[in-house]
């Protein structure tokens, strides 16, 4: 979803910053901005995307992507993908799933570690890495 087409998708990115209030400020009471029951802030800018998954506007989890200079090869194309990671919201019927989460970080993760070709590409395309939510639906 982008400024240009959320219009296309009715009430639900207002939904979702609703549901990024009940996670960051109402659950984990961090500091960040809310005005009429919705959390966003500076970062929530034209050059966004935002990938959220609902079930029939239900938001389950989102995402926010902000273009960047890291760099990550999407399989099994080969196309690469230029964002920061930013967040990742997940809702508690997804967490009941048992989801499996891996942060891609070659000093924490052996198998990373252990593949030299995935080390250095982890290294040398930025000080953030890629985190993956494998989910069984």
């Amino acid at each position: 979803m982008s400024f240009r087409n959320i219009h296309e998708y009715g009430e639900l990115f207002s939904k979702y910053l609703e549901a990024r209030k009940a996670i960051f400020l109402d659950r984990l009471a961090w500091n960040v901005f809310e005005a009429d029951g919705m959390e966003f802030d500076q970062y929530d800018t034209p050059q966004c995307r935002w990938v959220i998954l609902h079930e029939y506007g239900e938001v389950l989890g989102g995402v926010r992507l902000m273009p960047t200079t890291a760099r990550f090869k999407v399989p099994p194309d080969g196309r690469f993908l230029q964002a920061l990671l930013d967040y990742i919201m997940v809702s508690e019927d997804l967490l009941a799933a048992d989801p499996r989460w891996t942060i891609w970080h070659p000093f924490e993760d052996p198998d990373c570690y252990a593949d030299e070709a995935l080390r250095r590409a982890l290294l040398l395309a930025s000080d953030h890495f890629p985190v993956a939510l494998d989910i069984g639906l």
